[in-house]
């Protein structure tokens, strides 16, 4: 059962990334093509599943060190796609460099592992930054959201469609995935996730679904 849940979140998750950032609906195209990316990103942390399912065996350590990095840049990419999504004419600055600070240390930290893979100290400092990380870019997530809720109040009196909260639910179900996953990862170190785990991660990736289909031009043009 496990292993069809794996397939129906990667196959999912691939499809949905391909319609936002392709856009056929045509709305939100910066938001969406970000958000797009963090779906593609998504899909790598079922990869090692799929390939064992298709009997697919990689044991090259630098093709896993690349697909590691970009787990990590998931929730960076999250939080600006939430950026577009508030502010569809946000610019990047120079400050934003700070924000990769988490990659860039994690990245390191893999590196060292690969020549110290016993290391159960460095597995446990690995999860930790990652879900460190996590909470940082969520938080600073659900901020610009409650903030661009407020913003809308002041030129809109229908803010259905406009106020997010779609991605409202979808920052909150994260946050409760990832206690989750940090919680598993922490005692089963190198456990895969179980069913539960990936049933609620399906279930949120079809709300991500119908709520990304159905979505209308947060700020409209005229």
């Amino acid at each position: 059962m496990n292993s069809l849940i794996v397939v129906l979140i990667f196959g999912s998750l691939l499809l949905l990334s391909f319609l936002l950032m392709t856009n056929p609906v045509g709305v939100n195209k910066k938001a969406n093509f970000w958000f797009g990316i963090v779906l593609l990103l998504w899909s790598t942390f079922w990869f090692e599943e799929i390939f064992i399912l298709i009997k697919l065996d990689i044991p090259n350590n630098v093709f896993w060190l690349l697909i590691r990095f970009l787990q990590f840049l998931t929730p960076i990419v999250f939080y600006y796609s939430i950026t577009y999504y508030t502010n569809p004419n946000f610019k990047f600055k120079k400050k934003e460099l700070i924000h990769i600070m988490f990659p860039i240390t994690l990245l390191i930290l893999l590196v060292v592992k690969q020549f110290n893979s016993d290391n159960i100290y460095l597995n446990y400092t690995l999860n930790a930054l990652v879900i460190i990380q996590a909470f940082y870019f969520i938080i600073l997530s659900h901020i610009k959201i409650l903030k661009h809720k407020k913003r809308i109040l002041l030129f809109a009196s229908n803010t259905i469609q406009k106020d997010l909260k779609w991605l409202e639910f979808i920052i909150k179900s994260i946050f409760a995935l990832i206690i989750f996953i940090g919680l598993y990862n922490l005692i089963f170190v190198e456990a895969d996730l179980n069913l539960l785990a990936n049933s609620f991660s399906l279930l949120i990736i079809y709300f991500i679904a119908y709520n990304s289909l159905k979505q209308k031009e947060i700020f409209l043009l005229d």
